[in-house]
C-alpha cells in the first residue's frame, strides 16, 4: 500500500466496516479486525518507511534558505516520526 493512499484505504476500510459489522451483520461486531500492512520495511528491528514526504523536505529547504541556515545543521536532528 502506498503510503500517498492511506487516508483513502483507511476511510474504505471504514466503509466495509460499517457495511458488514453495522448494517448487515455479516460479521460479528468483535471479530477481530483484519491488518492493513503499510510499505515499510523492518531491518535491525526498525521499522523504515519507505516512501518519503517530499513536501517535508521541500519546506525544510524553503524555510532554511529564507532564514540563511546551513542544511547540514538542520539535517543532524531525526526527521522520522519516533525521537
Amino acid at each position: 500500500m502506498n503510503l500517498l493512499t492511506a487516508q483513502e484505504k483507511g476511510e474504505q476500510a471504514y466503509l466495509m466496516f460499517q457495511e458488514k459489522r453495522l448494517d448487515k451483520q455479516e460479521i460479528p461486531f468483535f471479530d477481530r479486525l483484519p491488518r492493513m500492512s503499510l510499505k515499510t520495511q523492518n531491518v535491525a528491528n526498525k521499522e523504515i518507511v519507505l516512501k518519503s514526504d517530499h513536501r517535508l523536505f521541500g519546506h525544510m529547504l524553503l524555510v532554511s534558505s529564507s532564514r540563511k541556515l546551513n542544511m547540514k545543521d538542520i539535517l543532524q536532528h531525526p526527521l522520522g516520526p519516533l525521537p
